[in-house]
């Protein structure tokens, strides 16, 4: 995911083109990751794993505010329903709006 994000996001903005060599080859362990969390994510509450905030959403916060915001973000997001549900909830806590990546 990060080399996605590289790519896509922090390369522009250094004033270079994305390599799609490099988001290709980066595919396979994104859908894979993605995959994973799909199916660690709890399909009835809020949260990742369970009815309360923990670690795993601090963590994977940042990580899918970059990488959402990319065409394979979008995209992976869009086949995982669990895990769209859980960063539609948390994408609006205040905590997540405030410091939310300003990108370009």
């Amino acid at each position: 995911i990060g080399k996605v994000v590289w790519q896509r996001a922090v390369v522009p903005l250094l004033g270079g083109k994305p390599d799609d060599a490099i988001v290709a080859e980066a595919a396979p362990m994104v859908e894979k990751s993605i995959a994973a969390l799909e199916a660690a994510a709890d399909s009835q509450g809020p949260f990742l794993c369970g009815p309360e905030l923990s670690l795993a959403d601090l963590h994977l916060v940042p990580v899918m505010a970059y990488f959402g915001g990319t065409p394979e973000g979008k995209k992976a997001l869009a086949g995982a329903p669990k895990l769209a549900r859980w960063w539609q909830a948390i994408a609006g806590r205040p905590s997540v709006t405030a410091t939310e990546p300003k990108l370009g």
